[in-house]
């Protein structure tokens, strides 16, 4: 429904175009200003939403605990089944396709978005210019990876598609609607004044 085209790519075999807001509600306001059509009423009650606690939920810091678990009541006493599943070895087999994507994402997508909608610039001199030290070395990386293209290959091809089938057996042998986890495990912190660097550790 909603198209990437003209996107600024960080990874275009990942990134993923679509609404955030803060509320339901908002996203169902930004859905039908995208694409014209009028998001379908939804109802919580008997809808089972699976909660992956062994991989997104054991390591939360305690604000971001907090609030999920908020959440996750609001959603139970709104008539939702909340169903804990496994996550982990589904998780360590997409890894290493996540990884692959990201890094040829990395190394030769902006080159092909600004070849194909601003051909004055140039991708490894735009880089070159990112003020976030972290960032600029995560494209550095990149662009000395060993990932070949035949692994790219396998990983967009028939490796991504075993995958999405794993998630599908996920949904479909515990019936569930849908997944939700918290989307960081940590409240961002904050930025040096001395700015960023590509050692810098969360702890």
């Amino acid at each position: 429904l909603y198209s990437d085209e003209g996107v600024v790519p960080l990874a275009a075999d990942l990134d993923t175009v679509g609404p955030m807001a803060r509320t339901v509600a908002d996203v169902a306001l930004l859905h039908e200003a995208i694409t014209g059509q009028s998001a379908p009423a939804t109802r919580l009650k008997g809808v089972r939403i699976g909660l992956p606690r062994g991989h997104h939920w054991d390591a939360l810091d305690d604000d971001v605990r907090e609030i999920a678990e908020a959440a996750t009541a609001r959603l139970r006493d709104a008539g939702a089944i909340l169903v804990d599943v496994e996550f982990s070895e589904f998780a360590a087999a997409a890894l290493p396709v996540f990884e692959s994507l990201l890094v040829n994402g990395f190394k030769n997508d902006l080159a092909i978005y600004f070849g194909r909608h601003a051909p004055q610039f140039d991708a490894a001199k735009v880089i070159d210019r990112i003020e976030s030290r972290d960032t600029r070395r995560l494209f550095d990386m990149a662009r000395d990876s060993g990932f070949s293209p035949q692994a790219v290959a396998a990983a967009r091809g028939a490796l991504r598609g075993k995958i999405q089938a794993q998630y599908e057996e996920i949904l479909g042998t515990k019936g569930l609607d849908a997944i939700a986890y918290p989307t960081a495990p940590l409240t961002a912190p904050l930025i040096p004044a001395g700015g960023d660097e590509f050692e810098d550790e969360v702890v």
